[in-house]
């Protein structure tokens, strides 16, 4: 009962982000534009992201060439950090570089991880299994705004 409560939360906040549907005619499926140097995965599934919501136990966040990491425990931290990725599919573009990495954790196992990107005009997750994207989501405005709130306090660490 203590995680149906989040669980059942979550689901109508990914609901509710999902497109809506308008009948046309004449429709056709929206193909996205592949612009130069831009890859097309699919996005994580609901499926998927209410496994997170019921199994992850702490959050990770490992910020490159920034001077500290994040861990998240409780709850509540860990549902806001799960609504930070949006339902829908990102452009990845090969020009923009990880900002960092999260990884989802369940009783001390990796579930998922993903490279994070936070740059114009690249704000998504990248999914990775055996080393290799297979994901991506674009960020929703409440991660842009997270991201925004930790990274302004945050000092760069010299690449050496």
């Amino acid at each position: 009962m203590k995680h149906l409560l989040p669980l059942l939360f979550f689901s109508l906040f990914f609901f509710s982000c999902q497109p809506k549907e308008t009948q046309v005619a004449d429709a056709k499926p929206e193909v996205p534009v592949r612009e130069p140097g831009e890859a097309i995965y699919p996005p994580i599934s609901l499926d998927e992201m209410q496994a997170l919501a019921q199994n992850t136990t702490l959050v990770d966040y490992i910020f490159y060439n920034k001077d500290f990491s994040m861990s998240l425990d409780n709850q509540g931290a860990i549902f806001n950090a799960l609504k930070q990725i949006s339902s829908q599919a990102a452009p990845i573009r090969e020009s923009c570089k990880p900002t960092g990495r999260v990884m989802f954790q369940g009783n001390g196992e990796i579930m998922k991880e993903a490279d994070f990107y936070f740059e114009e005009p690249c704000y998504y997750f990248i999914f990775i299994e055996d080393d290799k994207p297979v994901k991506a989501n674009l960020m929703t405005k409440e991660g842009v705004g997270f991201f925004n709130k930790i990274l302004s306090g945050a000092t760069t660490r010299p690449i050496q």
